[in-house]
């Protein structure tokens, strides 16, 4: 009742906020939801609601387009939710007809000019019931207004239609034949909006989702026959173009409907709709005309042409005979000519200048939707057990001849679409029809000039379903004729025509996977002879094997699949020509000769180069699968002798380190061999007791050969994964004891695969009376985590947290079982040595490692212990993570580096895991121990152990940071908290500015996760710190503001801020988005922006007149400064080791500081890496002057400003000093020891090098 008399609060509103578009909004929105949540009583007989959905249904005739389009969204959503157990909305009916009503009365108005035949407004309302009438007063007040402020009738009869059309499922059905006369005379309007609306509602109601349950077969028929008669006259330009494309879409719609509801009646249709529509493909010029009539067209070709039409052509079509002069005539009328009718329409429309240009791939498209339809297979009289072929073989001779000829032309435009209509064509009616209609060309004796080779990797991708006697009477001949060729071609030494011909052969033996998809006659064609052909070119032609691995594959995946399908038997034969019963007896035809074809892949594996046979190994499994048991456990056998045979073999010695031995390029037996035997695992049931023991053997874990370790330890793991634990049923201890007996032999590469011992990694749980052995395997696990390759870490962690958790399931753990443990001492009772299994006795098992001896194996169990607390902290004991924490403490104030590191890396995780109130009581100890390494810049220390502290600070406050902190060190605490308080603000004033909108810094706030990283990894090496570590510019490389840290740090975050991805392109080159190497051209790093190129005479400097200026003494002040700029890191280095304040050390440790030497010295000093100067001039001709020549001075003229060009006197310049007659004193001041330009009084120069001026 309260949603009813909040409602009943909401009714008066809406008049009020008429004019008012935003509130008026929300109240619909708010209206909407109550709605939603009422039953079908309260929605049919409450009046508060009635009134309420009638306003909110008279503001979608709205003139304002977001308040009619938001009550139009809310009665959609209203209508297409009906509550429950209501199949339909209570109020879909009377809003149809409100809609129906309103759309009258505009269509009326549109064809009356706009001119209102009345002011009173249709209000909604229900048919019946006081309370409607009511509901109708009540919003009459919102809807007149809604009247008066309408736009033209045109506009809302348009809103309405597509309102309409929006609605979708949830209009009225009933409603849709009251609705046709209207759309129908909407066609003789002058309005071209309306009427295209009134054609895409009309198509979208004749789909096929409504059209089956809305409309009546006379409507349908009536409708589209009007719908027709209506077709738009001098439909020019665009806007003309746009309408008849509707009609041509409505046409169509409307003939799938009606053959759905009249098969033949729409057949007849069909026949004289079709041509009517088909030119517009040449005279339309706009690409949507043209679109929307192939897709009518091929709508009708689809489902307007029946099965007995389809048949009855077939019947009367003649034998088609391209070299016939004379044509065969066929009857024009009765069954099957309207089909051969539309046939020969679409012939002459492929070869008709007409249709040559922007409507031919239309045309084509329209070919192919006759082949696709065309695929019905009539029924033969005859006993023979042949498969008919499809109708299109005989119907759509010609169509394939025309297509084929067009292909063949190398001018021809739309070579992509003819090669789509052939691709059809092939799936259809099978390469065997089709090459009789198009051979290849390709025999003895062709015609060269005929030939159709690519026809080959057309033919590839459709091929399926058909004989595959085909290939073995056709393309294997040819294939063999074409190797000749080849030998052929390569014994007269050209190659280049033997590349051709290997091509080909290529080419031939790809179609063979086809041939093996669901063949019809796989027991008569693949039988052993067939094999022994495949056989020999398996053995004599490495590159046709992944043609005939792959073909096997499919034949025996897809004759497996019939052999078990559960489809009814009739569908099946209809389908494929194939029965459930048919590939059962394929299935026993391919177990007899599985044997055969297992023995040649072997042989063939066995010869390839290192991981090249993958493919190989996949058919070998499938072909495993089918085989029956007493051949699997014979081929085992085989293959385990020839095992132990190459087992037994050592090792060749290698030439030297790192070098290769002589069989390097091809895969070792053994490999081989057990690569055999791991694609053997899915199907081991018979002999994995015996398959676990040979991997179990000493002579594959022991091996020398770290890739037969590999191998082994990967052949356990997938017995115990995939045959669920059976095969170590009773043997655990054992398993367990054998794998740490061979820890030492372990080779480096096979770690990876080892730290996931068969018995934890799969299976049930070990039982209680075997835990025992968990502990052996510990510190292997642990030794682990610091491995230098990140697989092999990764599985160390998974191997600790699954021995983890087998201890969180309880059980027993006898410590006098233990390996390793003293169980042969006297007098200790059995009740002291049987512990509880937990994980809090894990932990303490693995915290033996803190006492071991090294600093590498004390760091590993720091790390491995930091990855338990994180997984089980909800399960230890607080007293346990005290102590825990309390005691890696201790290990922060050590001296070694690596353990401090993993200590820091502990704190971590307990900050970001742990409670409060167990991290809180050891403050102060930890901060003053993580304090004491903030100075220290290896392994990120200062970086680290700031991120912790702001971590502590945000959790605990910098007021109790700081009263634990050290006094010399507390400035750090400070520093910390006050930039967290202005980052703060600097966020909230973002925030308000609308610029961002991020969260506050929430301890339990979830942050992004980098991708690769687990959780763990998150925690322990991500940061969400506020405060940049002082590192962020040397990472970024971005220059530091002239202004400080300050403008350091807003530079910082701006960047970080504008973290994104980048494409690095070339000024040059043109982005392409589509092109297949984009991807490699996109990266996190920001681009740099390259240096501009200088020309080469940018360097020098030039004069007045245009020529170079070189000054031989020394570069100008700008190109110091530039090579000042240009030193790298090494340089300075180099700078301060080898210049003259540098010093290096002697054998005893002695510093020796460098002595200037003279001019050997001074020349080291000079920058070696520059190239000289005449290296960059000899094209221009100017040699470099000898450094001990003394430079010759250039005299400068007193007065030289004031001369004239032409004249001999002296001039006087605008506003400048008038001729003088004396020296400057500024000219000569300074001048000393021959410094400086010479001053010329006499104006003389010397003879020969110029008059008197």
């Amino acid at each position: 009742r309260s949603k009813i008399t909040l409602l009943a609060t909401l009714a008066p509103l809406y008049p009020s906020f008429q004019s008012n578009a935003p509130p008026l909004k929300s109240l619909i929105q708010i209206s909407q939801s109550i709605l939603a949540a009422l039953s079908p009583t309260q929605l049919e007989k409450d009046l508060p609601t009635r009134t309420v959905y009638a306003s909110i249904l008279s503001l979608c005739g709205d003139a304002r387009p977001k308040v009619r389009r938001r009550a139009q969204e809310a009665v959609g959503a209203l209508l297409s939710a009906p509550p429950p157990p209501a199949i339909s909305h209570p109020y879909a009916e009377e809003t149809a007809g409100w809609i129906l009503e309103r759309l009258e009365d505009a269509v009326k108005g549109a064809k009356r000019g706009g001119k209102k035949e009345s002011a009173v407004a249709q209000q909604p309302g229900a048919k019946g019931g006081k309370g409607a009438e009511k509901a109708k007063e009540a919003a009459k007040a919102v809807g007149g207004q809604q009247e008066e402020a309408g736009g033209s009738d045109e506009s809302r009869a348009i809103a309405l239609l597509t309102f309409i059309k929006n609605l979708g499922t949830a209009w009225d059905d009933k409603a849709t034949p009251a609705l046709l006369p209207t759309l129908l005379s909407t066609l003789t309007l002058s309005s071209p909006h309306l009427t295209l609306a009134a054609l895409t509602l009309l198509s979208h109601l004749f789909s096929a989702a409504r059209a089956a349950d809305s409309l009546s077969a006379n409507s349908v028929q009536e409708t589209l026959e009007a719908l027709i008669d209506a077709k738009p006259k001098g439909a020019e330009g665009e806007g003309g173009e746009k309408l008849m494309a509707g009609w041509v879409e409505g046409v169509g719609e409307g003939m799938v409907a009606f053959a759905r509801t009249n098969p033949d009646g729409a057949l007849a249709q069909t026949s004289s709709a079709f041509p009517s529509i088909l030119p517009f493909l040449a005279s339309a010029s706009t690409a949507p005309l043209r679109l929307a009539t192939e897709t009518a067209l091929e709508l009708m070709i689809r489902h307007c042409i029946t099965d007995a039409e389809i048949l009855a052509a077939v019947a009367i079509q003649p034998t088609f005979d391209p070299s016939a002069t004379v044509k065969q005539q066929r009857p024009t009328s009765g069954p099957g000519s309207a089909l051969l009718d539309l046939i020969d329409l679409v012939d002459k429309s492929l070869t008709s200048p007409r249709y040559a240009a922007n409507a031919l791939p239309h045309v084509l498209l329209l070919a192919k939707a006759l082949f696709l339809r065309l695929r019905l297979r009539p029924s033969t009289s005859s006993s023979s057990n042949a498969r008919p072929t499809p109708a299109a073989s005989s119907l759509l001779s010609k169509t394939l001849v025309l297509i084929g000829k067009m292909r063949e032309d190398d001018r021809f435009e739309w070579k992509r679409e003819a090669e789509g209509v052939l691709d059809a064509a092939v799936k259809v009616c099978g390469p065997e029809a089709i090459l009789a209609i198009m051979p290849l060309g390709l025999e003895d004796g062709a015609n060269p000039g005929k030939a159709r080779a690519w026809l080959l990797p057309l033919l590839k991708p459709s091929i399926t379903n058909t004989r595959l006697s085909h290939f073995k009477e056709v393309f294997v001949p040819l294939s063999a004729q074409m190797f000749a060729k080849a030998e052929a071609a390569r014994a007269g030494e050209k190659g280049m025509e033997a590349k051709v011909w290997e091509t080909l052969v290529g080419q031939i033996w790809a179609l063979l996977p086809g041939y093996c998809e669901y063949p019809t006659d796989l027991i008569a064609a693949f039988d052993t002879e067939f094999v022994t052909l495949l056989a020999n070119v398996l053995y004599t032609q490495p590159l046709l094997r992944a043609s005939i691995f792959r073909a096997l594959s499919t034949l025996i995946t897809t004759t497996t699949t019939l052999a078990s399908s559960t489809s009814p038997p009739e569908l099946l034969a209809a389908q494929f020509g194939l029965t459930p019963q048919d590939g059962k007896l394929a299935l026993a035809q391919l177990q007899s000769l599985a044997s055969t074809i297992l023995g040649v892949s072997f042989n063939v594996y066995g010869k390839l180069a290192r991981g090249e046979g993958a493919f190989i190994l996949t058919t070998v499994g499938e072909w495993m699968s089918v085989l029956p048991p007493s051949e699997l456990v014979e081929t085992y056998n085989r293959v385990e002798g020839l095992l132990v045979q190459a087992l037994a073999i050592p090792l060749p010695p290698k030439k030297g380190h790192g070098a290769p031995t002589e069989d390097d390029g091809l895969i070792p037996p053994t490999h081989a061999l057990l690569d055999i035997l791991i694609a053997l695992i899915p199907h081991a049931g018979p002999i994995e007791k015996r398959f676990f023991d040979l991997a179990m053997g000493e002579s594959v874990l022991g091996s020398q050969d770290q890739a037969v370790q590999k191998k082994g330890y990967r052949i356990l793991s997938r017995l115990a994964e995939e045959r669920e634990g059976r095969v170590i049923e009773g043997r655990v201890g054992e398993v367990i004891e054998k794998l740490v007996e061979s820890a030492g032999k372990v080779a480096n590469g096979a770690k990876r695969v080892r730290p996931h011992p068969p018995p934890l990694d799969s299976g049930p749980p070990p039982p209680p009376t075997s835990l025992h052995h968990l502990p052996s395997l510990i510190p292997e696990a642990v030794l682990g985590t610091k491995e230098s390759n990140e697989r092999t870490r990764e599985a160390a962690y998974e191997l600790i947290v699954l021995m983890g958790r087998k201890m969180s399931q309880g059980g027993e753990i006898a410590r006098h079982l233990v390996k390793g443990i003293s169980g042969e001492e006297e007098g200790m009772q059995v009740e002291e040595d049987v512990a509880k299994a937990s994980v809090e006795e894990f932990i303490t098992m693995v915290s033996a490692g803190l006492a071991g001896s090294s600093p590498h194996m004390i760091s590993a169990t720091i790390t491995s212990l930091s990855r338990l607390v994180f997984e089980f902290h909800a399960t230890i004991p607080e007293s346990t993570l005290t102590e825990m924490l309390e005691t890696i403490i201790i290990f922060l104030t050590s001296a070694n580096r690596e353990m401090v590191r993993s200590a820091i890396g502990y704190v971590k995780v307990c900050i970001v895991s742990l409670p409060s109130t167990i991290v809180q009581p050891s403050l102060p100890a930890l901060i003053p121990a993580l304090i004491n390494w903030s100075h220290e810049h290896s392994n990120h220390f200062k970086v680290k152990v700031r991120h912790i502290l702001e971590r502590l600070i945000r959790k605990f406050g910098a007021n109790e940071i700081e009263q634990v902190c050290p006094e010399e060190d507390r400035k750090l605490v400070q520093n910390i908290r006050k930039k967290q308080a202005r980052s703060k603000k600097k966020k909230a004033a973002r925030a308000e500015e609308g610029e961002d909108e991020e969260m506050e810094d929430v301890e339990d706030a979830p942050k992004p996760q980098v991708a690769g990283r687990s959780a763990y990894d998150e925690v322990l090496y991500g940061s969400d710190s506020d405060v940049s570590a002082g590192s962020d510019d040397e990472r970024s490389g971005a220059p530091a503001a002239a202004g400080g840290a300050k403008n350091r740090k807003a530079m910082q975050r701006k960047a970080k801020r504008e973290e994104g991805a980048y494409i690095h392109e070339g000024e040059e080159e043109v982005l392409d988005l589509l092109d297949d190497r984009m991807m490699s051209k996109i990266s996190a790093a920001r681009p740099t922006k390259a240096a501009p190129r200088k020309p080469l005479e940018s360097h020098f400097k030039t004069d007045s007149s245009g020529r170079m200026r070189i000054n031989e003494d020394s570069d100008s002040d700008e190109d110091a400064a530039a090579r000042d700029g240009a030193i790298s890191s090494m340089g300075a280095y180099l700078e301060a080791m080898r210049g003259e304040d540098g010093h290096t050390r002697d054998a005893k440790g002695k510093a020796k500081f460098n002595k200037t030497q003279g001019k050997r010295a001074r020349g080291d000093g000079e920058d070696e890496g520059d190239v000289p100067v005449t290296e960059g001039l000899k094209e221009l001709e100017i040699e470099k002057g000898k450094r001990n020549k003394k430079q010759k001075r250039e005299t400068v003229q007193i007065g030289g400003e004031f001369k004239a060009k032409r004249a001999g006197g002296d001039v006087k310049k605008k506003d400048g000093m008038a001729p003088y007659a004396y020296v400057p004193l500024s000219n000569v001041a300074g001048k000393k020891s021959g410094r400086g330009p010479k001053i010329g009084i006499t104006g003389l120069k010397k003879q020969g090098k110029g008059k008197k001026e």
